[in-house]
């Protein structure tokens, strides 16, 4: 069986998004993360638990986000879904016209996303 997704399963918005750092007129600099793509995925779990690192618990929620083909998406960026933020860990090729975004979620509180970021009037098909 093939790891291409049939076109129906992209079916939940998912926001690409890249960091990015400009210079203020009095020299400050902003950095800020900065929509990329809005796009549909097909969405698939991976491991989901805790790990206790260190007197400390780390989440370990792996999702796979399947997208149509777009260039230039690196594992610099993250993805948005459900109000939370995942780090892209790796980019799985699987024809020319899909990708798998391997992701794992990000808890850090400086990345919190207000809710009702991400949803379907922010999707550009």
């Amino acid at each position: 069986m093939s790891d291409t997704p049939y076109i129906g399963a992209l079916n939940e918005p998912i926001v690409v998004e890249f960091y990015y750092s400009e210079k203020k007129d009095s020299g400050e600099e902003v950095k800020t993360w900065t929509d990329y793509i809005n796009t549909r995925a097909a969405v698939k779990f991976g491991s989901v638990g805790e790990n206790e690192n260190n007197e400390q618990i780390a989440a370990n929620d792996k999702v796979d986000f399947t997208i149509r083909m777009h260039t230039g998406i690196n594992r610099k960026m993250r993805v948005l879904w459900n109000n939370e933020v995942y780090d892209i860990q790796g980019i799985k090729h699987l024809s020319r016209r899909f990708i798998t975004l391997i992701t794992k979620l990000n808890r850090e509180p400086d990345n919190y996303i207000a809710p009702g970021y991400v949803n379907a009037e922010n999707v550009q098909y």
